[in-house]
C-alpha cells in the first residue's frame, strides 16, 4: 500500500524456499548431540544451521560474547548434575501447576508447560533499541485510539481511511464517552517479536485488548533462577520485579472515588480460560483480588463485589476478560458480563485497565497504516517496525498481494474473538487454502483482508532428548504505564516521545 511498506520486505519468495528446504536437510543430518564437552564449554556440540541469523553463533560459527559466561558456567557441570537441575525445573512446574489450555477452551486438556533450561539472552545495546522501539509502538497505540475515539483527526486527514474504522467489528461509537481511566487509552501492551535473517528484529503481532503472558515469564524466570541460582547471577540478567511493581503502582493510581487505599479487582475470564493459570498466579503475586463477572454486580451507579459479609464497593478493575461480552446490556450479548458497568465507567465510579475498547488495533490491519499514522502523531519514523503489510481495501495493494499470493500469509483483516475466550475464528485461517482459494476470497471482500510478508525466525539452542538442538525463535515482551503521565495529546508534532510514559519488562 505504502512505499515505506515496500522496503520492508525481508525475503523473496524464492529466498524463503530454498532456506526452508536447507533447514529440513540440515535437521535431518543433526542427530544426536552430546549432553556435555569434554573441553568443558557447554554449546560446543550446537551447530548453528545455515541460512538464519542464529542467537547463539555468528556467521563466523563463533559463539556470541554475551554468552561465553554461560557456556563456561553449564559446561562445568557433570551430565548428572545437569539433569538434576532438569528434574528439579520439570517439578517445580508441575508442583505449581502452570497449565495452559489452548484458545480458553473449557473442554480442552490442560498442558503442563515445558520450560527449555537454557535461558535466550539479549545484549543491553540490543535491548535498549527493542526497548526504545516497544516504548513508541505503545505510545503509538495510545494516541490512535485517543484519536479513533476522540476527534478523528486521523480520518479527516486521510491517514486512515474511514471505512477502516466503521468496518471494524469491534468499533463502538458509544465507548467514545467513556473517559478512559488516568486519562490514557492503552495500560498494557504486549509485542511479538522475531529476528530476520539479516539479523533486524520485526514486530509480527500487537497485543492491546488484554495481553496475557506476563505471568507465565515471571514463573519461568523465577524457575531457572532458583534452579541455575550462579549461573543467573552471574549473567547480569535484570530482575523482572521492577515490572510488577509499576504494575501495581499504576493500578492504584488508578483509584477513583478511594484515591488512598482504592479497592482493585482482577477480573479473569474464568477457569475455563487459557489463561485462567496466569490469572491466579498474578492475583496473588501483586495481592489482588481475583473475580470472574458473575462476583460483580452494580448498585447506585457503583460496582460492587458479592461477600458473604455483603456487597463492597470496587474502585479499579484489572480487566483480563476479553472485551466481548464485558457488558451484556450495551453489546447486546448473552452469557457471563457485568450489566451496566459502562455506565459506572462513564460516571468516573470505576477504572476499567485496560480501557474499553483498546482491543480494537490490535488487528493487522492497523500494521499497515502504522508508518504514517506515526508521523502523523509523533512527526518521526518508526524505531521497530512491523513486517511488511499491505491491505486489500487498497486498490494498489490488492495488486501486489494478488501477484505474490504464493509468498505472502494471507491473514483477516480484522482479529475477532469468540466471547468465551480468546479463539480466532477458523474461517481466518488461510494456511491450507490452495492459490485458487486464496484468490477467490480476496475476490469477494478484499477489504476483510492483509498480506503480510513471512519471516524466517532466527536460530537457538533448546534442549531436548540429552541434546542441543536449533529452534526458530519468538519473543513476546510486555509494556505497562507509568502512573505518571505528561501532557501529550494526539496531533502533537514534537518529535520527543516522551519514553518514560511505558516501562518495559526486561524479559519475554
Amino acid at each position: 500500500m505504502n512505499d515505506d511498506q515496500s522496503n520492508q520486505n525481508v525475503n523473496s519468495g524464492q529466498q524463503q524456499r530454498q532456506l526452508i528446504q536447507q533447514q529440513q536437510q540440515f535437521q535431518s543430518s543433526v542427530g544426536e548431540m552430546r549432553s556435555a564437552s569434554p573441553t568443558g564449554r557447554f554449546f560446543d556440540p550446537y551447530a548453528a544451521p545455515p541460512g538464519l541469523y542464529d542467537e547463539i553463533r555468528d556467521a563466523s560459527g563463533q559463539l556470541r560474547p554475551q554468552w561465553s559466561g554461560i557456556d563456561q558456567a553449564l559446561g562445568s557441570l557433570s551430565p548428572e548434575v545437569f539433569q538434576r537441575r532438569l528434574t528439579q525445573i520439570r517439578r517445580f512446574m508441575h508442583q505449581n501447576g502452570i497449565v495452559f489450555s489452548s484458545y480458553g477452551d473449557p473442554n480442552d486438556r490442560k498442558n503442563h508447560l515445558q520450560l527449555d533450561p537454557i535461558p535466550q539472552l539479549i545484549d543491553a545495546a540490543t535491548w535498549e533499541t527493542i526497548s526504545a522501539g516497544l516504548q513508541q509502538r505503545a505510545q503509538v497505540y495510545n494516541l490512535l485510539l485517543e484519536d479513533i475515539y476522540g476527534p478523528q483527526k486521523l480520518l479527516t486527514g486521510g491517514v486512515i481511511p474511514p471505512n477502516v474504522i466503521y468496518n471494524h467489528p469491534y468499533f463502538d461509537p458509544s465507548f467514545e464517552d467513556v473517559k478512559p481511566a488516568g486519562d490514557r487509552h492503552l495500560h498494557f501492551y504486549a509485542a511479538e517479536l522475531v529476528r530476520s535473517p539479516a539479523g533486524k528484529w520485526w514486530v509480527v503481532a500487537d497485543r492491546s485488548d488484554a495481553p496475557g503472558g506476563s505471568g507465565f515469564a515471571l514463573e519461568n524466570r523465577l524457575a531457572i533462577s532458583r534452579t541455575f541460582s550462579n549461573v543467573f547471577r552471574d549473567a547480569n540478567a535484570h530482575r523482572l520485579a521492577g515490572y510488577f511493581i509499576q504494575m501495581k503502582d499504576f493500578l492504584n493510581s488508578l483509584g477513583t472515588t478511594n484515591r488512598s487505599a482504592p479497592h482493585v479487582v482482577m477480573l479473569t475470564a474464568g477457569t475455563g480460560s487459557a489463561s485462567y493459570f496466569e490469572d491466579a498466579y498474578l492475583s496473588q503475586y501483586l495481592n489482588i483480588t481475583l473475580v470472574e463477572s458473575p462476583d460483580l454486580t452494580v448498585r447506585k451507579n457503583r460496582v460492587m463485589m458479592k461477600t458473604l459479609g455483603g456487597l463492597i464497593p470496587i474502585d479499579v478493575i484489572y480487566r483480563r476478560q476479553h472485551c466481548v461480552g464485558f457488558d451484556p446490556l450495551e453489546q447486546g450479548t448473552t452469557g457471563p458480563g457485568i450489566a451496566g458497568i459502562l455506565q459506572v465507567a462513564r460516571s468516573g465510579n470505576v477504572a476499567i485497565s485496560n480501557p474499553i475498547g483498546s482491543g480494537l488495533v490490535e488487528s493487522p490491519i492497523f500494521m499497515t497504516f502504522l508508518p504514517r499514522i506515526c508521523q502523523a502523531l509523533l512527526g518521526t519514523e518508526l524505531k521497530l517496525p512491523g513486517v511488511g503489510a499491505w491491505w486489500g481495501g487498497d486498490e494498489s495493494s490488492l495488486k501486489l498481494i494478488r501477484d505474490r499470493i504464493d509468498e505472502l500469509e494471507l491473514v483477516a483483516a480484522y482479529r475477532t474473538r469468540t466471547q468465551y475466550g480468546s479463539r480466532i475464528k477458523a474461517d481466518n485461517n488461510t494456511d491450507n487454502l490452495s492459490r485458487a482459494e486464496k484468490l477467490a476470497l480476496l475476490d469477494k471482500a478484499p477489504h476483510l483482508w492483509c498480506g503480510k510478508e513471512r519471516i524466517l525466525r532466527s536460530s537457538s539452542s533448546v534442549w531436548t532428548d540429552g541434546a542441543l538442538t536449533p529452534e526458530y525463535l519468538s519473543l513476546r515482551t510486555y509494556l505497562v504505564a507509568n502512573s505518571h503521565k505528561t501532557n501529550r495529546r494526539a496531533g502533537d508534532t514534537d518529535s520527543d516521545t516522551s519514553p518514560d510514559e511505558y516501562t518495559v519488562m526486561p524479559g519475554g
